[in-house]
């Protein structure tokens, strides 16, 4: 039988260090441009998680040299966010149906905020199985899971008035700093993927100090969620 190998991708140690916790037989591997990578197992399934790095360069950059070496099935970008569409609240999670970046700007020559020039899209599609499959999982649970739009800029936002605007230009449930690279780089090389993002903060003027006091937990309910959906994976392989 044919091992699926899955990529899993976290900016942070505190997004990754919840993933290393449930693999087995973990290899840590010093790999190209610094970045270290961990081999592992989750019952018949091949694993590689890996910390990216804070920003969009940095997680496009690791997200590229993983489909080049390891050729995964899929690609999990798990970690945490800040909530910008009403009603989300601190540990809720948010499953990405699509991507993009909001810090791309070239409305001078009339395009909308967020279209990168000359692509034939700017906003990339997660994989709809397992956007289903992780709806399911979150459900089964007990998480608050929302399908949402995830956006991403290398800045962390915490004023309201940015927020609002972002929400209002992008209708997105949450901001980070890296998805939208990784879906990007995903997409061109036409490999499925998925954001999995659990809300630290609001994006708002206290958000310094909700993401201080609330990302391990965050961080915590994401990597739950990823867990569970490499649970329904081995199911699936079962004879």
């Amino acid at each position: 039988m044919k091992t699926t190998r899955i990529a899993i991708i976290g900016a942070m140690e505190e997004e990754t260090r919840e993933i290393e916790q449930f693999l087995t037989h973990v290899e840590k591997i010093e790999g190209k441009a610094g970045l270290a990578f961990m081999e592992g197992e989750y019952g018949g399934l091949s694993v590689i998680a890996v910390r990216c790095g804070i920003g969009k360069v940095n997680a496009a950059l690791c997200t590229q040299i993983v489909l080049d070496l390891y050729d995964p099935e899929l690609v999990i970008n798990v970690g945490v966010a800040g909530g910008i569409a009403p009603g989300l609240r601190v540990g809720d999670v948010v499953i990405s149906d699509k991507a993009q970046q909001h810090d791309v700007d070239t409305s001078a020559f009339g395009d909308p905020k967020g279209v990168i020039p000359r692509m034939e899209t700017s906003v990339f599609q997660a994989d709809p199985e397992l956007i289903q499959l992780a709806q399911k999982v979150g459900h089964r649970l007990g998480l608050s899971v929302t399908v949402g739009k995830v956006i991403s800029g290398d800045q962390f936002i915490a004023d309201e008035g940015l927020k609002k605007a972002l929400f209002q230009d992008f209708g997105a449930s949450c901001t980070e700093m890296e998805g939208a690279a990784i879906a990007h780089v995903c997409a061109v090389n036409q490999a499925p993927f998925l954001l999995i993002r659990s809300i630290s903060d609001a994006a708002g003027e206290q958000a310094v100090i909700s993401y201080q006091d609330f990302v391990t937990t965050a961080a915590a309910n994401a990597a739950a969620l990823v867990r569970g959906m490499l649970d329904e994976k081995l199911h699936g392989l079962q004879p």
